[in-house]
């Protein structure tokens, strides 16, 4: 084979290379993926080319096959470039998800607990408003008379439980509602504070300013909050209410 032969299939194989460089330049600024095993990979390709055909060469075909060599090399430093530029960009957007994503999840958890408080302080803003004089007459007409149990009352008497527990009964001393998701006990209207009651009532409602054989009229400020624990028969204080002597 000739020089000339020589030359004409290097430069051949110099642009196929070029070419696959183009190539991979291509698919790396579309993809964000390293330009690593391209480097590696092209250089590899080019030690092999100048093993095979270094030898033979003139001084003219010398210069020309090393212009095309600098030229090769300087695409590969364009494929860095923009691979470093994209690896830097990747990185931005990582950081700028994730700290959108720690802004959303606060965001979630202020939003929860302001519904959380809503929830709760429903019942008590409708009884502050509504039940602030203790009329009957804004009392749901679907609320339920309640009493003590006599085993609650006797267990917390002996001190064998803190658990207030109140039934269905007929002219109850307490009125139990329903309002949005929660239920509520009230005092009922015949309701009356005395020495033999006023335990019972201090169970269930934080008694403000309440002096003994002084205070008689009070007002509920808070209703006190029960769960049902059998159907509508029997519940449980869950909350204490505030009631202002």
């Amino acid at each position: 084979m000739t020089i000339e032969e020589k030359v004409e299939q290097l430069s051949q194989e110099l642009e196929k290379v070029k070419k696959d460089n183009r190539n991979f330049k291509i698919i790396l600024i579309i993809s964000g993926v390293t330009a690593t095993g391209l480097i590696i990979f092209s250089l590899e390709k080019n030690k092999r080319i100048s093993k095979k055909f270094g030898q033979g060469l003139t001084q003219e075909n010398t210069e020309a096959v090393s212009k095309i060599y600098k030229d090769f090399n300087r695409d590969l430093g364009d494929i860095q470039t923009t691979n470093n530029k994209i690896t830097t960009e990747i990185s931005k957007i990582n950081q700028i998800i994730t700290e959108t994503k720690q802004t959303l999840e606060e965001r979630i958890k202020t939003v929860e607990r302001k519904i959380s408080k809503i929830d709760n302080n429903q019942g008590k803003e409708f009884v502050n408003t509504n039940l602030v004089n203790h009329s009957s007459s804004s009392v749901p007409s679907d609320a339920i008379e309640v009493s003590e149990t006599e085993k609650s009352s006797t267990d917390r008497r002996l001190g064998k439980s803190k658990i207030v527990i109140l039934e269905k009964k007929l002219r109850g001393n307490y009125l139990v509602y329903t309002e949005g998701m929660n239920t509520y006990l009230i005092p009922s209207n015949n309701l009356r504070v005395n020495q033999y009651n006023y335990k019972t009532i201090e169970a269930l409602f934080e008694c403000r300013n309440y002096r003994p054989n002084y205070s008689s009229n009070f007002q509920v400020i808070q209703p006190a909050m029960v769960n049902s624990i059998s159907s509508d028969n029997s519940w449980q204080l869950q909350e204490r209410g505030v009631l202002e002597f």
